[in-house]
């Protein structure tokens, strides 16, 4: 399994409009992709707004990239994302998981 992991940050005002897109169109489109397995939004103040993690598990490299493209090391933001938060990480963390002895 291969894990994605993303940060993004918005202002009082962006991070609810944030947080409503990804439980509306983001999870929508992720759960459309086969090999998509689960995603995550984490979320913690900050001193000038709220930090979003956003961790989304693989089946597989061939998952990733049905999402990603042929670069998953570059974030994938979408319009409402960029309108919404502050500011984000233009790169994408992945780790590879092994399933529990």
């Amino acid at each position: 399994m291969i894990v994605r992991l993303w940060r993004g940050r918005a202002d009082g005002a962006g991070a609810p409009a944030y947080r409503a897109h990804f439980e509306s169109a983001v999870w929508t489109t992720l759960a459309r992709i086969p090999g998509f397995r689960e995603a995550s939004l984490l979320e913690r103040p900050i001193e000038d707004g709220v930090e979003f993690l956003v961790l989304t598990e693989w089946e597989s490299w061939e998952a990733v990239r049905a999402f990603a493209g042929d670069r998953p090391e570059v974030a994938v933001v979408d319009a409402p994302a960029r309108r919404a938060l502050r500011d984000f990480d233009t790169h994408v963390d992945h780790f590879e998981t092994s399933p529990p002895a």
